[in-house]
Parts: structure tokens; sequence; C-alpha cells
């Protein structure tokens, strides 16, 4: 499966393998396999086009209300017209209403998981399932302004395996490090050792 080429367009995947070169490109896909990445959880699209939309779409809303200003005093006398563009008003009213809430859930859906990441979590899903985010506060933004680090510090005692951890110092036992878990840093102690390995 060509991981990359679902995930990216052709230009870029273009750009990818001139600068990476087409074999590790290729490791990469074959690396990676059937993964499957779901779009709706991950953060695509570059915040200055996420902007432009989200200006495109406000700037057509305004148009609209102002046609219907402009029909609604033109229909004056009509009582069915006017109804029609009284609910066709209330009807962009209520749009532009789950629009916005739409927004600010998005903006704090990034902003949640951009504020869980720079806790290092091995398993995101699973600990975005603990956190309770009802006690959470967003700016306006929909970044996480409070109530993440409390529950964050909580659960790194009750349940440190979600986190990564430090690297585990060389010498203490650690069979990647060589499985001797003696520490040399005194000339007793490189005397003792170095007489039981040569009796």
């Amino acid at each position: 499966m060509n991981f990359l080429q679902k995930m990216l367009s052709t230009e870029t995947m273009k750009e990818l393998s001139d600068k990476l070169g087409e074999e590790l490109v290729k490791q990469i896909n074959d690396k990676v396999g059937d993964y499957q990445v779901d779009p709706a959880k991950e953060k695509f699209i570059p915040k200055a086009v996420f902007d432009e939309d989200k200006k495109a779409l406000k700037d057509q809303i305004a148009e609209r209300d102002n046609q219907l200003k402009e029909l609604g005093e033109k229909a004056k006398g009509n009582a069915e017209m006017e109804l029609q563009i009284k609910n066709l008003q209330d009807s962009n009213k209520q749009a532009e209403t789950e629009y916005q809430a739409k927004l600010k859930e998005t903006q704090q859906g990034y902003g949640f998981k951009e504020a869980l990441n720079t806790f290092k979590p091995k398993n995101m899903k699973a600990l975005e399932g603990l956190i309770d985010k009802s006690k959470l506060t967003f700016a306006e933004d929909g970044k996480v302004a409070s109530g993440l680090k409390e529950q964050i510090e909580a659960l790194k005692t009750s349940d440190a395996y979600l986190f990564e951890g430090p690297a585990v110092p060389s010498g203490t036992g650690n069979p990647q490090n060589g499985g001797i878990g003696i520490n040399t840093n005194s000339e007793t102690e490189k005397e003792a050792i170095s007489k039981i390995f040569n009796s």
C-alpha cells in the first residue's frame, strides 16, 4: 500500500521523493504498510488556509444577509414573500449559530490534542479517554487554558505507563546496556571487581 500517496498530493510526493530519494520513500511505504490515518483526527489543513476558508464563509453569510434585506424591502406589502424572507433569515441565523458552534468545537479539539501531545503520551487515545473534558477551560483560540495539567499530574502518579519516561542511564542492569548493574566510580570498587573476575 502506498501510505504516503494516500495522504499527500502528487506534487508533494514528487518533492518528497526529490528531497529524500525514492528508495527512502519506498522504505517508509513498505514499513508503514496498511496503516490508516483518520483525517478527522489529524491536523492536515494549514492554519492560513483554514483562516481563508473561515473568512470566505463569513463573507458568504454576510452577502446572503444583505441580499435578503434587499429582497425584504422590495417585498413589502406582499405577505407571503415577506414570510418566506423571514424564514430564510431565521434559517441563516441558525446556520451561523451552528457554524460558530462547530468552529469552536473544532478549534478546541485541535487545542486539546496539541496540549495532550506536550505531555508525550505513549497512546493518545488511551490518555484522551481518561481526561474529564468538563473540567477543562479553553481560550478564544481553542487552546486549553486550564484544568489539564492537574489531571495529567494525577495520571502520571497513578498511571505512569501512559507516558514516555526518561531514558534509562547506562550501567543500571538494562540488558541493552550490557546487563551490568554495578556502579564503578570508586577505585576500591574497581579493585574488588577486578579481583572477582581475575581469580
